[in-house]
């Protein structure tokens, strides 16, 4: 990868961890942030690409004394997601967007 395109990608990938961490929505976020839409969308592509190599997803302990899951989300490949706590629609969208 050139110099400047790995200074890009660095550049973005730091923009979308902040848009994660933001709770805004992405088009707000790019308004804010004064990022063309596509631009973004092109770079969210990348990351996910990117993350999808080691499955997108990092092993999580669960303390098995905790109390039974509020809601359970299971994918057809087998992967399922357990939710002790009401998560905001637009969180769960992003989340059903990925596959496992």
């Amino acid at each position: 990868m050139k110099e400047r395109s790995k200074q890009n990608q660095e550049a973005m990938f730091a923009l979308i961890s902040q848009w994660q961490a933001s709770g805004m929505n992405q088009k707000e976020f790019c308004r804010v942030q004064g990022v063309a839409y596509h631009v973004f969308h092109y770079w969210l592509k990348k990351y996910r690409q990117q993350s999808d190599g080691d499955g997108g997803f990092v092993p999580v302990e669960i303390n098995s004394s905790q109390r039974a899951p509020w809601m359970t989300v299971s994918f057809s490949q087998g992967c399922q997601l357990h939710f002790y706590e009401p998560v905001e629609v637009g969180f769960l969208r992003s989340l059903l967007s990925l596959s496992c």
